[in-house]
């Protein structure tokens, strides 16, 4: 359901980006033998090191799949992580994935069972895009998508919900 081998298919038609893959996992030799010279395979980062591994690209990709309603409600760590590194978002048109991305402004959405909806999105990202887009970003995570303001919602939740008692 993380929509992977589609994501390194595309990437032979992506005229002006590279795809760079960070970390392990069962399907990692397989990827290599599908995918293309423009596809990158990295090592694992530990998770203190991850904003600092992703700073020097313009976008991350989140290609899930809507196998299951967790994919289909997902908000994974690594959305979070490209918002704070300030990269634009290439994600999936799932509902939470759809809304953060389109209604920031900060990224595009991708069939992640589609190659060829991938590498035409891909395409069409230019440089001034994903910069703007990877700006709007960081500052939608500074200024709302951060645990200081989500703990204060939280906090009003919980008041709330004590006081019903």
């Amino acid at each position: 359901g993380r929509g992977i081998e589609e994501l390194v298919s595309s990437a032979s038609k992506w005229k002006n980006a590279e795809l760079f893959i960070q970390g392990e996992g069962p399907i990692k030799e397989y990827l290599k033998e599908i995918s293309g010279n423009n596809v990158h395979f990295l090592d694992y980062v530990d998770t203190l090191s991850t904003k600092d591994s992703i700073l020097k690209y313009d976008f991350g990709v989140i290609p899930y799949k809507a196998t299951y309603l967790n994919n289909f409600y997902c908000m994974p760590n690594k959305l979070f992580e490209y918002m704070s590194a300030g990269l634009a978002l290439v994600v999936s048109d799932l509902p939470e994935l759809r809304r953060i991305a389109v209604d920031n402004s900060i990224g595009v959405v991708i069939n992640p069972d589609n190659v060829d909806n991938i590498s035409e999105t891909v395409n069409k990202l230019t440089r001034e895009a994903t910069t703007s887009m990877g700006k709007r970003a960081l500052k939608c995570v500074n200024e709302r998508y951060n645990w200081d303001v989500g703990s204060k919602r939280l906090i009003e939740v919980y008041k709330k919900i004590g006081s019903d008692i």
